[in-house]
């Protein structure tokens, strides 16, 4: 198997998951994504996390928990095409040439945020594009990988289950 069938079957297999544990403490929504702007220069894992779960949102205990969608350039003189972006703290506070957690801003794309209002987002400077959290610009983090992690350690604290890991 090449590795784009295998990471699709674990992308299937989150989802699935996903799927299992809503309704349980969680409530998950999400909507897959086919076509999104400039989707060749993001990197792979993202392109079929994009396809296979796209747009996502999790609540638990009436707090959002994550929200994730496609990615939205942070300056733009572009209106918001949905209303998610203009919640962004950040949004539309930045010009094209500023720093953007060491980044020029014309080169970010949110992709999303947590309940603790950490920005999620890809640096544009290069293809393919590079996965980032505000608070840790460590460079060639995987986004999948990233989401488990993340999802793992909040479960953990709601559903006090390994039943419910994302693997």
């Amino acid at each position: 198997m090449n590795k784009k069938h295998i990471l699709r079957k674990r992308i299937k297999s989150i989802r699935q998951t996903l799927d299992d544990i809503n309704g349980n403490e969680v409530q998950i929504s999400y909507k897959p994504i086919q076509i999104f702007p400039d989707k060749k220069c993001y990197p792979i894992e993202f392109q079929i996390f994009m396809e296979e779960i796209g747009r996502i949102n999790i609540v638990t205990n009436d707090y959002q928990l994550i929200h994730l969608n496609c990615p939205a350039a942070l300056v733009s003189n572009n209106k918001p095409e949905d209303d998610w972006e203009t919640t962004f703290a950040s949004y539309g506070l930045y010009k094209k040439d500023e720093s953007y957690n060491g980044v020029i801003a014309e080169k970010i794309r949110i992709i999303g945020w947590d309940i603790d209002n950490n920005e999620y987002y890809f640096d544009a400077s290069k293809i393919p594009f590079q996965f980032h959290d505000y608070h840790d610009s460590s460079k060639d983090k995987n986004i999948v990988e990233w989401f488990v992690q993340f999802i793992n350690v909040h479960l953990d604290y709601i559903m006090f289950s390994e039943k419910f890991r994302l693997k």
